[in-house]
């Protein structure tokens, strides 16, 4: 990957707006992981910004045996401040002459299977972020799992990242973790409906509507 006067000062503005992570990826082939009525309108903006926000583990560490207020409420703030930091870059993007499209860092298109306009976790894959794990989450040689992700798409040329080459080895805390038994050894034995019925749970326990978190594999991923 090269380095570029205008990615450098897009990475100091994220860095400024508190984020953690910030990478770049053409965005071509990733469009399989987009929606179909959103791959129109992205048509016209080939590369990708992917910026990362690591959680809490303090607050993490109060979970035990599901989500809780304090993870709630840390979970929407930092999916605000995700919104907030594409919102900023995407403006300097613009007073550039060039186009910028933020997508929200935690808006379903079609919640019965928590899909959105496109996958951060396959964008940050692709802007050298980490690898998927066992979980499906996208997981950072140093965070873990710990991160929250937004995504802006563009068409201001950038140096792409290259993707991490690595797997998540012999660490299996995220099956051990799940109180759905939804994780397997492999991505591709996500059990996703198991998953979104113990959210389901959790939000009529916690009576907080339609908000589906958990956090429990998210605390047990701490990265290597």
């Amino acid at each position: 990957m090269g380095e570029s006067p205008e990615r450098a000062r897009l990475e100091a503005s994220a860095r400024a707006a508190g984020m953690s992570l910030f990478g770049a990826a053409e965005a071509g082939p990733l469009r399989a992981t987009f929606d179909p009525a959103f791959v129109q309108t992205a048509a016209r903006l080939p590369y990708a910004l992917s910026l990362g926000l690591a959680l809490s583990g303090p607050i993490l560490e109060t979970l035990s045996d599901g989500p809780n207020r304090l993870y709630y409420f840390h979970y929407r703030a930092a999916n605000n401040l995700l919104d907030q930091a594409a919102l900023r870059l995407a403006g300097e993007i613009q007073a550039r002459g060039k186009q910028a499209l933020p997508v929200p860092a935690s808006q379903f298109v079609n919640p019965d299977v928590l899909a959105g306009h496109l996958s951060h976790r396959a964008v940050g894959r692709a802007a050298g972020h980490g690898w998927i794990g066992r979980s499906c989450l996208l997981v950072n040689p140093y965070y873990g799992a710990r991160v929250r992700y937004v995504t802006i798409l563009t068409d201001l040329e950038l140096p792409a990242n290259a993707p991490v080459a690595a797997d998540c080895g012999d660490c299996r805390a995220c099956v051990e973790a799940c109180p759905a038994g939804a994780i397997g050894e492999r991505p591709e034995e996500f059990d996703l409906a198991r998953c979104i019925a113990k959210l389901e749970e959790f939000a009529r326990r916690q009576r907080w509507g339609r908000q589906l978190i958990c956090g429990l594999c998210v605390k047990a991923c701490r990265g290597r």
